[in-house]
């Protein structure tokens, strides 16, 4: 099972510009004090950041995160999380991409994706 399905995590809308991924808080999700672990943040960001960087580019590149910086802004106990990617800077080699964590309108999280595009791998040799 791959971690989208394991943790529920939905691909509400996937453009070039703009992506939109959504997940109703679970028990899994949440860490011992009973607020959702900030790394689900990290991963909803990562996600819908790679998934625009990746629908910029060709089938002969795909596009990698290098570095995640996620600011956790109000902690969540309940509720469906949504996760709006938009694209600051799209280049041949890096991509850049602001992701604003909600849970009804408010504002939880935000986060800056940085990817690099590099050339899509062929198959693995054993």
């Amino acid at each position: 099972m791959n971690l989208l399905k394991n943790l529920g995590i939905h691909q509400d809308l996937v453009q070039r510009d703009l992506v939109r991924l959504s997940m109703k808080v679970e028990a899994k999700h949440l860490q011992p004090y009973g607020i959702v672990h900030g790394g689900i943040n990290t991963v909803l960001a990562e996600t819908a950041a790679s998934l625009g960087a990746n629908a910029n580019l060709t089938s002969a590149q795909i596009a990698v995160g290098v570095n995640v910086t996620t600011q956790h802004i109000q902690a969540i106990r309940e509720g469906v999380i949504l996760a709006v990617a938009t694209p600051d800077h799209v280049g041949q080699n890096l991509q850049t991409w602001q992701v604003r964590l909600t849970v009804n309108g408010r504002l939880t999280a935000t986060a800056v994706v940085t990817l690099i595009n590099v050339a899509t791998p062929g198959p693995r040799k054993h």
